[in-house]
């Protein structure tokens, strides 16, 4: 099952519980190992586990487990947190390199 994280538990058996939360409200969910699967691509080291769902249920999940709507939009502000640190490096690379040439 292709899914969206709704959620990530911070262990195996409190996601079990989510997961079996959602799949009685008729909701399928699938659970897995924070760094074992795509786009991660880890060790599968972490003992936190991304609960999963199809896209289309997703609100209907969140509501289910009292999830706020907000949580999505805290990875977004991450994200580009990382993207403005990413822009600044190369800038003061530039910079650095321009000051050497010139």
């Amino acid at each position: 099952m292709a899914g969206v994280r709704i959620h990530q538990a911070n262990d195996q058996t409190s996601a079990e519980v989510m997961a079996g939360r959602l799949r009685a409200e008729g909701i399928p969910a699938q659970i897995v190992q924070a760094d074992a699967a795509a786009p991660y691509g880890g060790f599968g080291m972490s003992s936190a586990f991304d609960i999963l769902v199809p896209e289309h249920l997703s609100r209907k999940a969140r509501r289910a487990l009292g999830i706020e709507e907000s949580e999505p939009a805290m990875d977004r502000r991450g994200y580009y947190a990382l993207i403005v640190l990413a822009a600044l490096a190369l800038l003061v690379f530039a910079i650095g390199l321009m000051q050497r040439l010139g």
